[in-house]
């Protein structure tokens, strides 16, 4: 099992790459609205797009 903070990372990099931006919108929105439904993780890797701490390089790069 990954570190909660890579874990993050990695979510928000796939996030990044495969989402198209509506759906990346909507989560935002849910996590501005504060759903509780929502796993932590996935919340902290929102919270990288907020922050912009996506690796750019990392975009380009296969998913693995």
């Amino acid at each position: 099992m990954l570190p909660r903070e890579q874990a993050a990372t990695e979510i928000a990099t796939h996030i990044a790459k495969f989402w198209e931006p509506r759906m990346r919108h909507e989560l935002m929105a849910h996590v501005r609205l504060g759903d509780m439904a929502m796993h932590p993780l996935l919340v902290a890797a929102a919270e990288h797009f907020v922050d912009h701490e996506i690796n750019r390089g990392d975009l380009r790069e296969a998913s693995g």
